[in-house]
């Protein structure tokens, strides 16, 4: 996230979650990134992920709240915690999918280097009412299906 919200712990753990992974440092057992996987109903773009996917929101996860400490950054973290969440959506028979801010490029150079495909531009707002312009991508099929 560009600036951590005033409540961290609601924001981590959002009423839609479904499952949630930390990766922690082995020497210091600190905690070096996370994400979730969320249900897409109430998500903002349910619709473009729907409609991009041909599913319907049932049938979709939300890949969110990935993160690396800046430390951490560069040595996987990001990539390992990013398979685990597509390897539990597709586990739940889910299509897994999620938004980035266009700004963000070294998030979006990792979606498309581990299979994930763009789907199409979103515009969300910032708390001070500013444009964010984003992008929704589709994560690579589950291993015994056909892509679309």
């Amino acid at each position: 996230p560009q600036t951590l919200p005033d409540d961290t712990v609601a924001w981590l753990r959002p009423p839609r979650q479904r499952r949630a992974w930390v990766a922690v440092r082995p020497s210091t057992r600190e905690i070096a990134g996370h994400i979730a996987l969320n249900v897409a109903e109430g998500d903002p773009a349910v619709g473009v992920s729907s409609d991009g996917t041909g599913l319907e929101p049932d049938k979709l996860a939300v890949v969110s709240r990935l993160f690396v400490m800046a430390g951490d950054r560069r040595k996987g973290v990001a990539k390992a915690l990013l398979d685990e969440a597509v390897k539990a959506a597709h586990a739940d028979g889910l299509q897994p999918v999620l938004d980035v801010l266009e700004a963000d490029r070294a998030a979006i150079t990792l979606y498309k280097s581990a299979g994930w495909r763009s789907l199409a531009p979103i515009m969300f707002r910032s708390r001070a009412g500013e444009p964010l312009p984003a992008l929704v991508f589709a994560g690579p099929p589950p291993p015994d299906s056909t892509a679309r």
